[in-house]
């Protein structure tokens, strides 16, 4: 289901918005045992409100409220929003005329997204049992015994990762030229992994939320396009730097 809005205001202030509601069930036809073949739902809520003044101010909001079956009850839903703003710089009066440069834009974002794709078990935080491999004699007669299959994990949450970025993109020689700087963080935090469980422990580690990391870099790319009677081509080139 979703509901939207947008409407223009003195004919310079325009402003959107967007909500949505979603439900997904999914189902998995090749399990491999009965836990994996049981169904789990995701749910979720996701807005985003928009404005921009005179085409040259713009600004954006927008969040996610979803919550998984995959996750612990406890820790099910999660709140992921993210803001943007964008200065149109060459719509302003003082560089109206200048003919070199054909577009100019400086642009900023932060926002946090989840994630638990990572969780091949839809279920980790329960705890399964078997009686594979284990009999034992009651009474003179061979019976089955059971015992838990593999350790349950209640605590575990969404992995989310915190992005924040800063650019500028530009044009020049009526277009020909294009380039664009990008200076970028992403910080993902309670990384979902499965770490490995000491021999004595007698089972396997459960997938955990153990880790953080961090990226922050610059990009920048280029391009040159030309057209010339019949004949096109066009040139692109890119660099990035990563400090992990």
């Amino acid at each position: 289901a979703a509901v939207d809005y947008n409407r223009v205001f003195n004919e310079k202030h325009t402003v959107t918005g967007l909500l949505v509601g979603t439900m997904r069930e999914y189902k998995e036809a090749n399990a491999g045992s009965l836990l994996l073949s049981l169904p789990h739902r995701n749910i979720g809520l996701a807005g985003r409100a928009t404005y921009s003044y005179d085409s040259r101010y713009f600004g954006e909001l927008n969040f996610g409220y979803n919550g998984s079956e995959r996750i612990a009850k406890k820790n099910r839903w999660g709140f992921f929003p993210s803001v943007a703003i964008a200065w149109d710089i060459k719509k302003e009066n003082f560089l109206a005329n200048v003919d070199i440069i054909s577009a100019l834009k400086l642009r900023a974002g932060w926002g946090i997204v989840g994630n638990q794709n990572s969780l091949s078990n839809p279920y980790v935080y329960a705890s399964t049992i078997t009686s594979q491999s284990n009999n034992y004699v009651l009474n003179n007669t061979i019976v089955n015994g059971y015992y838990p299959a593999e350790l349950a994990n209640k605590d575990i949450k969404w992995e989310s990762t915190e992005t924040f970025n800063i650019g500028l993109d530009f044009s020049l020689f009526n277009n020909r030229v294009d380039a664009s700087l990008n200076i970028f963080q992403n910080t993902t935090r309670d990384m979902i992994a499965t770490p490995l469980a000491p021999m004595y422990v007698g089972y396997n580690a459960v997938p955990s939320n153990i880790g953080s990391m961090r990226n922050r870099g610059i990009e920048f790319s280029l391009g040159y396009k030309q057209h010339i009677r019949d004949f096109f081509f066009d040139v692109n080139w890119n660099i990035t730097s990563v400090k992990n």
